[in-house]
């Protein structure tokens, strides 16, 4: 399908990299006719494996959203150290607190569905709270975590980052640890998890990181803060996950939309969104 894809972008739009975008957003050169920019979020290495060497064959660029300490190979990222946690637990059921002791019987057939309801409710507490839960949940369900993650689950190596920058590959910062950004403590928190990735990336490729992502990225999960301190860290862009076209002349840099396609859509569908009649 990501083939697809790339053949209906190359024949009806000109695909552009982030770099050019910024450069646009800020008084350079202006963009094509039909420019559309890929990005991609956290930096799984199914990336270079499936999507990259089909945006090789296709001459698109794309840019990719690293969450550093992930790309360091501290761990799976939280949401999917509870994917692998309840789908492996030979548990029937399980509590833990979390406003008040929840109680979870459970089904195997229903394990993704059932994790993600705990991820979705998880997301809406302070940052600190959400890491002592997750740690509950897995003591609970009882799992040994991997000593390093599954395929599906692991991340880019920094050499790998470094080989796909030599493509056509652009690279961004997507926070330290991917907290909700709007549920962290304050500033200074705030700060750390953006500034630290931008330097991490910056030491590994040698150069300076223009571009942000918000973790998850609705309006509710960034806030003001997160704004402020991706301006005040020299970004000249920063994506969030709300839907749709940006429109030159009448943009924020640091709250550009986007159109969210897994690699699975139909082309129909794909089609649509690119031409704006659908946003999600």
């Amino acid at each position: 399908m990501l083939r697809s894809q790339c053949k209906h972008l190359r024949q009806h739009y000109r695909p552009v990299a982030m770099k050019q975008v910024a450069a646009a957003l800020h008084g350079g050169e202006s963009l094509p006719p039909g420019a559309v920019a890929i990005t991609v979020d956290d930096g799984y290495r199914d990336f270079l494996l499936r999507a990259y060497p089909v945006f090789r064959e296709f001459e698109i660029p794309a840019t990719v959203f690293l969450v550093s300490d992930f790309i360091d190979g501290k761990g799976m990222l939280w949401w999917d150290r509870l994917a692998y946690a309840f789908r492996t637990t030979k548990q029937d059921a399980i509590s833990f607190e979390s406003n008040g002791l929840r109680t979870i019987k459970l089904d195997r057939s229903r394990s993704h569905d059932q994790c993600r309801a705990v991820v979705a409710e998880l997301k809406k507490l302070p940052n600190t709270e959400r890491t002592a839960i997750v740690d509950r949940v897995i003591a609970a369900l009882d799992v040994s975590e991997p000593p390093s993650p599954p395929e599906e689950f692991a991340p880019l190596s920094w050499n790998e980052v470094r080989e796909l920058a030599q493509g056509n590959v652009e690279f961004g910062a997507h926070t330290r640890t991917h907290p909700i950004l709007s549920t962290l403590a304050g500033p200074e928190e705030t700060l750390r998890e953006i500034s630290y990735s931008r330097d991490r990336l910056a030491t590994e490729l040698g150069a300076p990181v223009l571009h942000f992502c918000y973790p998850n990225g609705r309006d509710d999960d960034i806030g003001e803060d997160a704004v402020r301190v991706t301006r005040e860290c020299g970004f000249q862009t920063a994506v969030t996950t709300t839907p749709g076209t940006n429109r030159m002349g009448n943009v924020d840099p640091w709250r550009l939309k986007r159109l969210g396609v897994p690699f699975d859509l139909p082309l129909y569908y794909f089609a649509e969104l690119l031409a704006g009649v659908r946003t999600a």
